[in-house]
């Protein structure tokens, strides 16, 4: 188990996109040790921005995990298929895709409508499976636990899931798990409610983790964890793995 804080002061250029890109979160095998999962990376995009990319040999999760953006997926010999799809960050008012999924050796343009929070997961695989956007589970006031996003079936090698906790009236344990049990590299991205509130990791054979809002933690495979969150909190999760 390793714990990662974000670096909201880092900063790059990206090609097309004027000024300084936030990337708070840059994860790769340097800092896991992981050999199948390749990265995770959360960027902090302005509102007008247009991001060109390409999944180059890897098969791509991207998450909108605040804001609202334009997605143009382009595959296929030459690139003569295309998708154009509209992503916006999990609430109640409406289901809007907020997923997509990139196979290798496809490229995509993001337009950003307002600022957002973008999550890209990567992990290599050789066979190629087609693109697809997915909508966000019911988002229901008051419940303790919504399952917003999990896919275990269209991805190669990477598990993804999204969901949200709330704490709000009791303190909420439960087990968190990677794609394939404990068979898998995971990574876990925390969002805590209120910002400066805490939860705790608790993995078999170590000392209980306080997790903070944006802290990352990386299980390495034959390790599971459960998540405790304290009464009047709330957490919002990404959970990605690679079998």
């Amino acid at each position: 188990m390793k714990l990662m804080k974000a670096d909201h002061d880092r900063r790059l250029e990206i090609q097309g996109v004027s000024g300084l890109v936030r990337r708070p979160v840059d994860i790769d095998a340097s800092k896991t040790g992981f050999t199948d999962l390749r990265s995770l990376r959360i960027y902090r995009f302005d509102a007008g921005g247009v991001v060109k990319g390409h999944a180059e040999d890897d098969e791509v999760f991207l998450v909108v995990m605040t804001g609202s953006v334009e997605l143009q997926i382009s595959w296929g010999p030459a690139n003569e298929f295309s998708k154009m799809c509209k992503l916006t960050a999990p609430c109640a008012a409406q289901n809007d895709p907020f997923v997509a999924y990139l196979p290798p050796h496809s490229g995509y343009e993001l337009t950003v409508l307002t600022e957002a929070d973008i999550a890209y997961a990567r992990a290599s695989t050789e066979e190629i499976r087609s693109p697809r956007v997915f909508h966000a589970g019911n988002v229901e006031a008051g419940e303790e636990m919504s399952e917003l996003f999990q896919d275990d079936t269209h991805s190669v090698r990477m598990r993804l899931r999204y969901m949200q906790v709330n704490a709000k009236r009791k303190a909420l344990k439960f087990e968190l798990a990677g794609g394939d049990g404990v068979a898998a590299e995971t990574l876990i991205q925390v969002r805590t409610e209120p910002a400066d509130c805490a939860a705790n990791l608790i993995v078999p054979g170590n000392q209980p983790m306080s997790v903070s809002s944006w802290d990352t933690v990386a299980l390495s495979k034959g390790e599971s964890a459960d998540l405790e969150v304290a009464e009047g909190s709330a957490v919002t999760i990404l959970m990605v793995s690679a079998v």
